[in-house]
């Protein structure tokens, strides 16, 4: 069902370690910085509203790192 099909560019091998890796760290700081690390937040790309004021201005994209290179998934793939 996910649109990025999330699940096949990580393995369950690669989302295990990558999962208890953050946990492991144990540190509040450090996990927070891994995330800070892997959101990047841009300006809206298009407006998908007939409003002419739409409040959101920046898009949210979350990547999670694999094999040196960041591979971009989708918010609730990354929250699992």
């Amino acid at each position: 069902m996910c649109p990025l099909k999330c699940s096949m560019k990580i393995p369950v091998g690669d989302q295990t370690q990558l999962h208890e890796s953050f946990y492991k760290s144990g540190d509040w700081t450090a996990q927070t910085a891994f995330i800070a690390a892997h959101i990047r937040v841009e300006r809206i790309a298009h407006r998908y509203t007939r409003a002419v004021h739409s409040r959101r201005q920046y898009s949210k994209y979350y990547y999670l790192p694999r094999q040196g290179a960041d591979i971009r998934v989708c918010k609730f793939f990354s929250q699992n």
